[in-house]
C-alpha cells in the first residue's frame, strides 16, 4: 500500500512513503538496533531486535501490540501466518508465539547456532544450525519430525516451493522432499561463504554477493547460466532481503 517498513541499528523502526519526497508516516525508537528483515501480516508488522524482543506494531500507527521476550539477540527474520509466529533467538531456541497477543505456545532448543531464518510452510517449520544440520519441526508442537545432516554450512536463506525446499551450503546446493527430508537432487558448488537462493518463475537464482546471479532449473539441478555483474568504483550491493553486503 505505497509504504515500506525497515530498522536500523539504532533501534528505530519507520514506516515511509515509497514516493519522491519520502514521507515519514510513523517512527517508533526500541531499546537496541534492528537488524532483521519485517514480516508484514494483516495489519501488523514484526520484527526482533538485538534487546532480545519480538515486536508486533500496528502497520498502520507504529503502536505496539505485544513484544516477546527472549533470554539472546534476534538478528533473523521471523515467519508465519495467521496462527503463529516463528523465529529464532541466539540463546539457542526456535520460539512459535500466537500472532494475535504474542503468548508462547512452544520452544524448541537447537543442538548448535541456529544460522537460518526459520521457515513455516503449512504444518511444519524448517530451519537450520551451523553444524550442517537441518531440520523440520511439527508446527502445532514443535516436536522433530526429521533432521539431516549437510555437508558445509547451511546458508541462511533457504526457498520452498510446493513439496520441495532449496538449500545451499558452502559447498553444495540441493533439493529436499518437504515431508521426510530426502534428497532430491544435489550439484557442487565453488566454496561459498555467504549466498542467497529464490525461486523466480522457472528458476532457482543463487546469488552469490561477489559477482554473479547463477540459474539452476528447481526440477534437476541442471545449470542454466549465469549472469556478472560489471561494477564501476564501489557500489553498494544488496541482497534479496535489503541486507548490505559490501
Amino acid at each position: 500500500n505505497n509504504y515500506k517498513y525497515y530498522g536500523n541499528s539504532s533501534g528505530e523502526f519507520f514506516c515511509e512513503e515509497i514516493s519522491a519526497s519520502k514521507k515519514i508516516k510513523w517512527k517508533r525508537t526500541l531499546g537496541a538496533g534492528i537488524f532483521a528483515k519485517p514480516l508484514i501480516l494483516d495489519d501488523r508488522v514484526l520484527f526482533g531486535s538485538k534487546d532480545g524482543a519480538l515486536y508486533a506494531l500496528n502497520k498502520h500507527t507504529g503502536v505496539i501490540l505485544w513484544k516477546y521476550k527472549t533470554a539472546g539477540e534476534i538478528l533473523s527474520s521471523a515467519s508465519g501466518n495467521k496462527e503463529q509466529i516463528v523465529f529464532s533467538s541466539t540463546d539457542g531456541n526456535i520460539y512459535s508465539v500466537t500472532q494475535k497477543h504474542g503468548s508462547r505456545k512452544w520452544l524448541h532448543l537447537a543442538s548448535a547456532k541456529i544460522n537460518t531464518n526459520p521457515v513455516v510452510v503449512s504444518d511444519k517449520v524448517f530451519f537450520g544450525d551451523s553444524e550442517g544440520n537441518f531440520y523440520c519441526l511439527n508446527a502445532d508442537n514443535g516436536s522433530l519430525l526429521w533432521k539431516v545432516t549437510l555437508t558445509g554450512e547451511i546458508i541462511p536463506h533457504p526457498a520452498v516451493d510446493k513439496n520441495t525446499i532449496y538449500i545451499a551450503t558452502t559447498t553444495n546446493l540441493l533439493a529436499l522432499d518437504l515431508n521426510n527430508g530426502k534428497q532430491i537432487w544435489k550439484i557442487g558448488l565453488p566454496k561459498l561463504s555467504r549466498a542467497n537462493v529464490q525461486l523466480s518463475g522457472d528458476s532457482l537464482l543463487l546469488y552469490d554477493f561477489i559477482d554473479s546471479i547463477t540459474y539452476y532449473s528447481p526440477y534437476t539441478g541442471r545449470k542454466l547460466g549465469t549472469r556478472f555483474h560489471k561494477s564501476s568504483g564501489n557500489p553498494k550491493i544488496y541482497n534479496f532481503d535489503g541486507e548490505l553486503t559490501n
